[in-house]
């Protein structure tokens, strides 16, 4: 009962501005895998004032509350009543200052947070552009034979490297290609429906 009544009397006292760059710090290190964002870095930065033991407990309880916001995709509005309760929840985790710094940090972060995590959760590779040309053929008497569509496809792999794929189909080939993309979109769009 003392420890808590010591970290509630300790997360009451700090700042909104601290708290908000300790709720950034973590983000940076949790979320966006920063390495150079350490628990200790933070201690010293923001809160060299509080024992060891009460920055380990609030770490703790930020570090909890992110995930939670963030793996559950929250909207403000849903942060919000997780925020309130949290705050009456015995009565020692939140104050309306660290809650409203939470929320603001929310609202201009959400985007870039949910976008690092979907890019986690990516294991296959992702198309990035598509080229194509069309090469004729010349008999010797100027008629048009063996006319090909050349692809070129880049890929970005999950890795992060780029590779290129180039292949030729022949007008026989491209029509079935083609008939093959039609018979997929229409899938695709009997499915979203």
């Amino acid at each position: 009962f003392r420890f808590k009544c010591l970290l509630f009397t300790c997360i009451k006292t700090m700042s909104a501005k601290n708290f908000a760059a300790l709720f950034n710090g973590i983000t940076r290190q949790i979320i966006f895998e920063d390495a150079e964002i350490t628990d200790e870095f933070l201690k010293e930065q923001l809160y060299p004032e509080i024992t060891q033991e009460e920055f380990q407990a609030l770490l703790s309880k930020c570090k909890t509350w992110l995930q939670n916001i963030s793996y559950s995709n929250m909207d403000l509005k849903q942060l919000e009543a997780f925020l309130k309760s949290q705050m009456t929840r015995n009565k020692e985790n939140l104050t309306e200052d660290q809650m409203t710094a939470i929320l603001k940090y929310w609202k201009s972060n959400k985007d870039k947070v949910q976008a690092t995590l979907l890019s986690k959760t990516k294991w296959e590779d992702k198309f990035r552009m598509l080229k194509w040309q069309i090469d004729l053929g010349y008999k010797k008497n100027k008629e048009i034979d063996n006319s090909k569509a050349v692809f070129q496809l880049g890929l970005t792999k999950c890795n992060g490297t780029e590779e290129e794929l180039e292949f030729e189909v022949n007008n026989e080939s491209l029509n079935n290609m083609i008939s093959q993309v039609e018979k997929i979109h229409a899938k695709i769009d009997s499915l979203s429906k």
